[in-house]
């Protein structure tokens, strides 16, 4: 399921994904689901090393400015750790809400549910993003969300009646944080046609 190739510093220089090449997969919207949700299960864990099995080791986080710390983040690596950080620091968790593929593209929105300093309320920061896959990780994600410490989202969206994360329910009807989808993984051979 993973090949792990010999780094100097002790851990893997790579890991290829457990997951379908969305390139390549029969079902490519589920391949990109499965890759991606898995990327923000990793996130939302502070889970290093699930990150870096969906991250291209070039991968490039770009966002959108004006926000807090909106510089790019270049490297696996250090977008796993920037992740693990933030996690620990706002108590963080992603949820994919829906998602548009292609064999090269995937274009979601998401939820970042979180807690602001001094408080004990959640609050949503909804966004959306563009990804690009190279050799089935991901290479770059292009975020466009504004953060605040109150909730951000559309004025008057039914997000419940769509299926869309929503207070007291942190997960949607497309993504369960947690629960890894393997229907979409490297080993099944009808995805890898």
């Amino acid at each position: 399921m993973t090949e792990d190739t010999d780094g100097t510093d002790g851990r893997p220089a790579r890991t290829t994904t457990l997951f379908a090449d969305p390139r390549t997969a029969a079902d490519r919207t589920q391949a990109w689901t499965a890759l991606i949700t898995a990327y923000y299960d990793g996130c939302s864990a502070g889970d290093v090393d699930l990150m870096l099995r969906t991250l291209h080791p070039e991968v490039v986080h770009w966002f959108l400015a004006p926000n807090t710390g909106s510089r790019a983040v270049d490297g696996a690596e250090h977008l796993a750790r920037y992740w693990r950080k933030v996690t620990r620091d706002i108590d963080a968790r992603w949820v994919v809400d829906t998602i548009c593929a292609t064999d090269t593209d995937a274009v979601i929105e998401w939820t970042m549910w979180w807690t602001p300093a001094g408080s004990s309320d959640r609050v949503a920061t909804r966004g959306a993003e563009w990804f690009t896959c190279v050799d089935g990780l991901i290479h770059e994600i292009r975020s466009y969300y504004q953060m605040h410490s109150a909730t951000t989202e559309l004025d008057g969206f039914p997000y419940a009646d769509r299926g869309y994360s929503v207070p007291g329910a942190e997960h949607s009807a497309l993504h369960r944080p947690g629960v890894v989808d393997r229907r979409a993984s490297a080993d099944d051979p009808q995805e890898n046609r």
